[in-house]
């Protein structure tokens, strides 16, 4: 009789973990397609960056908002990318989803600033808007620590650990 109640207790932690994996593999693929969209962002972002650098230090304010109007288109796209994947019934899906587009529109709020630079008169308002470009750029770090908590909730609830 012992020996059956080991075997059920062995079959029903098996199917626990059967379960458990079943659940993780979908939230895996899912953070997997969203982390896809990030990093294909990525180069483009690193290297506009530099770029703007570089005009702001040359006064090339023209150039600035052609570039970054160019990556709010592109941010644009990969917020449409980000909304075309489908959110598995898995735990914390769409709080996840959610914040890696909050983290998208952040990135472009920071193009947008940039924009407003290069198109702010010189003096008074370009010095306003220099200020608004650093206010928000100051935010960074609390807006990647935000959507990494819930990233991380997102992984723990649903049984798999995210690669720092």
């Amino acid at each position: 009789m012992m020996k059956l109640k080991e075997a059920i207790a062995v079959l029903l932690f098996s199917l626990c973990f059967v379960l458990v994996s079943c659940k993780a593999k979908p939230a895996l693929e899912y953070s997997n397609s969203m982390v896809k969209v990030y990093s294909s962002l990525l180069p483009e972002a690193n290297a506009t960056e530099s770029k703007i650098s570089k005009y702001i230090e040359e006064g090339n304010f023209d150039t600035i908002i052609v570039i970054a109007e160019k990556m709010e288109h592109l941010i644009d796209a990969k917020l449409t990318e980000l909304d075309s994947v489908p959110v598995p019934h898995v735990n914390n899906a769409l709080e996840y989803k959610e914040s890696m587009k909050a983290f998208f529109n952040y990135i472009k709020s920071i193009y947008n600033s940039y924009k407003g630079y290069g198109m702010a008169p010189p003096g008074r308002d370009r010095e306003k808007a220099a200020q608004m470009t650093m206010a928000i750029l100051k935010n960074k770090d609390t807006v990647v620590y935000r959507m990494q908590q819930i990233q991380q909730k997102f992984a723990e609830s649903n049984g798999f650990k995210i690669k720092q």
